[in-house]
């Protein structure tokens, strides 16, 4: 039987995840020309210059997922849509 996303030990899980998304996005303003300043204007989901990760309660599973589902909706906010290249 697999672990919800509202199970206490997937709460490591999903910071791991949050912290992966993050660094990803921090790496592609800081190599991808022009990348910082489409970040700045579209990238809303976190101070991707603030170090750490984002204050939410992480034993709220919506404040979870609404993190994650803002922190990838962040992901694609350049060029034609698509910050992270893809």
């Amino acid at each position: 039987m697999g672990v919800g996303l509202d199970d206490p030990r997937r709460r490591g899980g999903t910071q791991d995840t949050v912290t992966q998304l993050i660094a990803a996005i921090r790496r592609v303003g800081r190599e991808v020309p022009g990348a910082a300043e489409v970040m700045t204007a579209h990238a809303h989901a976190h101070d991707y210059a603030q170090a750490g990760k984002p204050r939410i309660a992480w034993d709220d599973v919506t404040a979870r997922a609404e993190l994650v589902d803002a922190l990838v909706s962040d992901a694609p906010a350049s060029d034609h849509g698509r910050l992270l290249g893809r």
